[in-house]
């Protein structure tokens, strides 16, 4: 059918495209984002352009799904795009902080359900997170597991 046929045709097209404007594909995040540089001569200096080619519908991009490391990348506030072994050691940093908070959370919820328990108002319920607090507790863990 000419629908797979254009389908087909489509990685070609980009293909000769990258080739012509001398495109170098440069990694992919794990949502399967491509992420290429090429130069330009913009008032006889050469100049490096970045970008995206998204994976899915650009219409449905959410900036925060793009790993930070990328994003700097694209907005040139790092020269070299982000390794594979940086991309491992930056997901295992967030998982690891996700589950302190975690921790920090249900602590925080069991010192509340005490204070109800033994009768004692909270001064902290209701009101918004103390992050200084969040911040010392964060750190305390940090020394109790190194």
């Amino acid at each position: 059918s000419q629908g797979g046929l254009f389908r087909r045709g489509v990685p070609l097209l980009e293909k000769l495209v990258d080739t012509v404007m001398r495109r170098e594909t440069v990694g992919y995040d794990k949502l399967g984002n491509k992420y290429i540089r090429w130069h330009e001569s913009k008032d006889g200096e050469r100049v490096e352009r970045r970008q995206v080619d998204w994976s899915g519908d650009y219409s449905f991009y959410e900036p925060n799904k793009i790993p930070s490391e990328w994003r700097m990348w694209l907005r040139k506030q790092r020269e070299h795009p982000p390794t594979e072994e940086e991309m491992v050691q930056s997901e295992m940093k967030a998982a690891t902080l996700k589950t302190k908070v975690q921790q920090l959370d249900e602590k925080e919820r069991l010192r509340r359900l005490r204070m109800q328990a033994i009768g004692s108002q909270d001064p902290a319920a209701g009101a918004s997170p103390d992050m200084s607090r969040f911040l010392q507790q964060l750190h305390k863990e940090d020394k109790g597991q190194s």
